[in-house]
C-alpha cells in the first residue's frame, strides 16, 4: 500500500491523499473518493477514512480522501458558488484526478452525515458514479420522528421521575427559549444542505434507474434511519431483492461510529459492498 498526497481542482486548492494498492489495481475496477463528514477534516471521525481507505487497498482499490473547500487544508472557494453545487463539482474534479493518474473510468463514493447527501448528489450528476455507500446521511425533518423518537420516553419510568423532579430535559429546553425574534431568512433549496423528502427520493430513484448500486449504513434508532424506514424502504424494495441495495443496521454505537468493535463491523460492511459491486461490474463488462 501507498499513499502521497496532492493538490488538484481549477486552482490546484484542493488537498488530497491518494492511497493505493501494491499491486496495479484491475482495469476495470471501480476508485473510490471519500467525502467529508460535515467539517471534519478528511480522515473522517475517528480517522474511520483512513481505516476504510487502508483496507480497500488491500483488496485492490486506488481511493482518494479529500476536503472539499473551506474544510481541511482545502482553501476557500474564491466565488460564491452555494456549497451543495460545489461538492458535486469538486467531487467531479477528484473523479477527474483519479481517471487522469489511474485511468479509473468508473467510481465508488463514499460518505458519513453530510458526505452522504454529497455523495448521493454527486452521483445524480454524473453516470461515472456506478455506487454509493451512505453512512447516516442527514435526516430530513419529518414530524413523525418526533412520535418516534419521544414514544421511547413516554413509556420510560425514569422519564417521568425527572419530569416531575423538574430534571427533564424538555423543561429546560422550554426554560431556555429566547424571547420571539423576527424570523430568520430561510435559504434557498439550492443553498440547502439537507434534501427535501421529495429531492431524497427523486435522487435514489435516479441513481436505481440507471443501474447504480447503493449501500445504506444506519446506527439502529438513529434519525436517520428513521428516515429509511418512512421514506425509503419502498424506493429500494427491487433494488434489494436484485442485489443491487445493501442495507447495514449497526447497534450499540453512536451516529460517528465511536467503538472499535463498531468500526470493525463498518469496514467489513463497506469492504464487502465494494468487492461485491466490483464483481458485479466485472461481469456486466465480460457479458457486454
Amino acid at each position: 500500500m501507498r499513499e502521497r498526497a496532492l493538490l488538484f481542482g481549477e486552482r490546484k486548492s484542493l488537498v488530497g491523499v491518494v492511497t493505493e494498492p501494491t499491486a496495479p489495481a484491475p482495469p476495470d475496477r471501480p476508485a473510490v473518493l471519500f467525502l467529508n463528514a460535515g467539517v471534519l477534516h478528511r480522515v473522517g471521525p475517528n480517522r474511520i477514512h483512513v481505516r476504510l481507505a487502508r483496507e480497500l487497498a488491500r483488496h485492490g482499490f486506488v481511493s482518494l480522501r479529500f476536503d472539499f473547500s473551506g474544510l481541511g487544508d482545502s482553501r476557500p472557494r474564491a466565488d460564491s458558488t452555494p456549497f451543495a453545487q460545489a461538492a458535486v463539482a469538486e467531487t467531479r474534479q477528484g473523479m477527474d484526478v483519479l481517471a487522469a493518474s489511474h485511468g479509473a473510468r468508473t467510481f465508488l463514493l463514499v460518505g458519513m452525515c453530510s458526505g452522504a447527501d454529497n455523495a448521493l448528489r454527486a452521483a445524480g450528476h454524473d453516470p461515472r458514479v456506478v455506487g454509493a455507500i451512505l453512512i447516516e446521511p442527514y435526516s430530513v425533518p419529518a414530524a413523525g420522528f418526533l412520535l418516534y423518537s419521544y414514544r421511547k420516553k413516554v413509556l420510560n419510568p425514569l422519564s417521568w421521575w425527572r419530569l416531575l423532579r423538574g430534571r427533564s430535559e424538555v423543561l429546560g429546553t422550554l426554560k431556555d427559549q429566547p424571547s420571539p425574534t423576527p424570523a430568520a431568512p430561510v435559504a434557498t433549496r439550492e443553498d440547502s444542505l439537507v434534501p427535501s423528502r421529495e429531492e431524497l427520493v427523486r435522487q435514489v430513484r435516479g441513481v436505481l434507474a440507471r443501474g447504480g448500486e447503493l449501500c445504506f449504513v444506519y446506527c439502529a434508532g438513529s434519525p436517520a434511519y428513521f428516515n429509511y424506514l418512512s421514506i425509503l424502504r419502498r424506493e429500494v424494495r427491487g433494488a434489494l431483492r436484485e442485489g443491487r441495495t445493501r442495507l447495514h443496521v449497526l447497534k450499540r454505537t453512536d451516529h460517528v461510529f465511536t467503538p472499535l468493535a463498531v468500526q470493525e463491523a463498518l469496514t467489513a460492511a463497506v469492504r464487502e459492498w465494494a468487492l461485491a459491486t466490483a464483481g458485479r461490474l466485472a461481469s456486466v463488462a465480460r457479458r457486454a
